[in-house]
């Protein structure tokens, strides 16, 4: 079995336009939900958390996993986090 790499945590700044929810994320690399939960586990993906707690995937790191199978989509460009 390929080994997997994690990702470290970063605390970089992310906009709302760099990430993306648990569920898009399955829907963008063609997986179950329950499979990107464990790449979130695992720390395979980088992810960010809400000031109201939800988990959101950086879409770059999606880009790491499978190179070339997602398509960039952002709703909200530029956005930060509220405060």
């Amino acid at each position: 079995m390929a080994q997997t790499q994690q990702l470290p945590l970063s605390d970089a700044p992310v906009t709302l336009a760099d990430v993306v929810s648990p569920k898009r994320a399955a829907e963008l690399m063609g997986v179950s939900l329950r499979a990107v939960y464990h790449w979130i586990e695992k720390r395979q993906v980088e992810v960010r958390y809400s000031p109201g707690g939800r988990v959101y995937i950086v879409e770059a790191s999606l880009l790491q996993r499978a190179p070339g199978a997602l398509v960039p989509v952002s709703d909200a460009a530029g956005e930060e986090w509220p405060a």
